[in-house]
């Protein structure tokens, strides 16, 4: 009976051993799966869509292409957050800030923080990536080209050169309008020294007229 015992109390250690281990165990993955789950969800990365029209982000410089309101937010929040502008061959174009000592992509007309103009309009891709947090924020511009690029050119170029055409139109008016002015006190001063020299004639043989008639 006392080996029975002993036996079954051996039997039953091994047992708890194995229920401790088990559980150990699970709790173990458990916590891994979790740690895994946390590290997925901080590096997953939110991916939208824009479509544009051409037409609508022409400018007198380009075609201007705003940062998304999200995409600002997590650049202005997010201390070690950095952005990246890449055309539709995925070269990149401007990370938003211009360095003087650097020669500007031949895209690139004008950039800053929250917005980037370029000389053509076509698809482009915007990338803001958190380094601390692995957040990645992604944006792709469509774009839809719903007029000529020749119109566009002109429409551009019309508001570029309207204020100089209407200051030309402006100095060629006043010019015609001084000439004219000039032309007409020429032509009153002569008349008016004509007139005054047939006076004055006029005065000068009276007396002589009236001696004669006299004798």
């Amino acid at each position: 009976m006392d080996s029975l015992g002993a036996s079954l109390g051996r039997g039953l250690r091994n047992c708890l051993l194995l229920v401790k281990s088990f559980l150990l165990k699970s709790l173990g993955i458990f916590s891994l799966l979790c740690c895994q789950l946390d590290r997925t969800n901080a590096t997953s990365a939110v991916n939208q869509d824009v479509t544009l029209s051409c037409r609508n982000i022409s400018t007198t410089d380009g075609f201007t292409y705003t940062v998304m309101p999200n995409a600002q937010s997590v650049l202005v929040t997010g201390k070690d957050c950095e952005q990246g502008w890449y055309n539709e061959n995925l070269e990149f174009l401007t990370d938003g800030q211009h360095d003087p000592n650097q020669t500007r992509h031949s895209q690139v007309v004008n950039e800053d923080i929250n917005k980037l103009t370029l000389s053509t309009c076509s698809k482009i891709y915007h990338q803001v990536t958190c380094h601390e947090t692995g957040e990645r924020l992604n944006t792709t511009y469509y774009v839809n080209n719903d007029t000529d690029t020749n119109s566009l050119i002109m429409e551009q170029m019309s508001h570029k050169t309207r204020n100089h055409i209407c200051i030309i139109i402006f100095l060629i008016a006043l010019v015609v309008m001084v000439g004219i002015l000039i032309i007409w006190y020429k032509r009153n001063r002569r008349s008016y020294n004509m007139n005054e020299h047939q006076s004055s004639s006029g005065k000068k043989t009276q007396p002589r007229t009236v001696s004669m008639t006299m004798l």
